[in-house]
């Protein structure tokens, strides 16, 4: 996962984005590959240098935790538009 998000952010001009399986499940498939979010955020800010953001907040089930996640990670940080 770390080569790939690296040969991707190498490629982007602005960012890039993607979603992976969260470790924080209460079912794992032998075939699928899952990983800690807070562990890929500090990888893409720590390692990239990127500015990360991570959202978790697609629910399947009510009450459950996130299965999955997104992330988001910019070149630049956003700036706030005065509009």
């Amino acid at each position: 996962m770390t080569r790939t998000l690296r040969q991707m952010w190498a490629a982007a001009d602005k960012g890039i984005a993607f979603n992976a399986m969260s470790s924080h499940v209460d079912y794992r498939d032998e075939g699928l590959f899952y990983v800690d979010p807070m562990q890929v955020f500090a990888s893409c800010k720590d390692d990239l240098g990127g500015h990360p953001v991570l959202c978790q907040d697609y629910v399947t089930r009510p009450g459950e935790f996130p299965f999955e996640f997104a992330m988001y990670v910019l070149k630049a940080p956003l700036v706030p538009s005065e509009n």
